[in-house]
């Protein structure tokens, strides 16, 4: 079941670059989504640097995408990225750096010392599995904290799950609403689109960017 989407603030689309955020934009305008409340989020997975995990063409593409449809484009990332974190050695997690409408802003970095000095491996732990929740779960997380603007608002984050990635996810039913408040003030609720519609509706609009 679709949730109001006219009770949400504001409306984060999680994009990068390609089937998964597109399709979950195209589901929200759709069903009737407010264009004035729509955001995209872009989380840059190399920090910015040399392309190391990103193709070169992504980034471009993202903001070819929010053009075309008229949308603010909000990017974040973790300083020096995938390959930081991946050769951490003896040092903590970089910090986090985000786009707002009031500019520029740095968080963390100040954890203990650690190491990580490995590639992730296939598990469902993110313990070991660590790139998605370094790179863009917790970078997500801490742009949303940081920002007043989001505080005692209503707001939906919604992010694209192929299901043929894990069983979890192809268990889950082609529109999921998952509300979370962790230990934030305003309502923040999720919202994931999985399954074979979400990319079959992609395909249509793809060509446009």
């Amino acid at each position: 079941m679709t949730p109001d989407l006219t009770s949400y603030d504001s409306i984060i689309v999680a994009v990068s670059g390609g089937k998964d955020g597109i399709a979950c934009l195209l589901t929200l305008l759709e069903a009737g989504a407010p264009q004035d409340r729509l955001e995209l989020w872009h989380h840059e997975v190399d920090g910015q640097g040399p392309s190391f995990m990103d193709w070169p063409s992504t980034s471009p593409y993202v903001s070819a995408l929010a053009q075309d449809f008229g949308l603010p484009l909000y990017r974040s990332w973790r300083e020096g990225g995938f390959e930081r974190e991946m050769l951490r050695n003896a040092a903590p997690t970089a910090p986090v750096l985000f786009e707002s409408p009031d500019g520029l802003i740095r968080t963390g970095g100040e954890g203990p010392n650690g190491t990580r000095l490995r590639f992730p491996q296939v598990s469902a732990s993110l313990t070991t599995r660590w790139c998605s929740s370094v790179t863009k779960i917790d970078v997500a997380d801490r742009s949303l904290r940081g920002q007043e603007r989001f505080l005692n608002r209503r707001t939906l984050f919604v992010t694209g799950e192929r299901a043929e990635e894990s069983p979890n996810r192809a268990a889950m039913p082609p529109l999921n609403r998952t509300a979370r408040t962790r230990d934030m003030a305003p309502a923040v609720a999720g919202m994931s689109i999985t399954g074979g519609r979400s990319t079959s509706g992609a395909r249509r609009r793809s060509g446009r960017v």
